[in-house]
């Protein structure tokens, strides 16, 4: 359940595919700069997000929490501008403004509605 239910499944994905990554880069996996690497890696890109969105949504709203999720690709477009250089078509922005915009307003409507609760 929650974090731990997170670390448990992170392990187990991390001991299946340990075998592939050993069997494409043999030892090379061991020398400390791409160990270390591996791992901040590993940390920043999944253990640190999804142990924030865990305790996130125990904290918010579902709707709340959807709409922070909801701007994850349009943030991810951005970094990729940003750091990496990678334009996005003008088209590919449109459906990430659309969906952002979509959540959004989903989000607004319910808000607007008080939700009953059944007895």
């Amino acid at each position: 359940e929650g974090i731990g239910g997170l670390a448990l499944a992170l392990v187990v994905a991390s001991a299946l595919l340990a075998p592939v990554g050993v069997a494409a880069a043999g030892t090379a996996l061991a020398a400390p700069a791409v160990a270390s690497r591996g791992l901040a890696v590993a940390l920043l890109s999944t253990v640190v997000p999804y142990s924030l969105e865990v305790v996130a949504l125990r904290r918010t709203s579902a709707r709340a929490f959807g709409v922070a999720l909801s701007v994850d690709p349009a943030v991810a477009a951005v970094a990729g501008l940003v750091v990496l250089g990678q334009a996005l078509h003008p088209l590919e922005w449109t459906a990430l403004g659309l969906v952002v915009a979509a959540n959004l307003g989903s989000a607004l409507e319910g808000a607007a509605r008080p939700v009953e609760v059944a007895p």
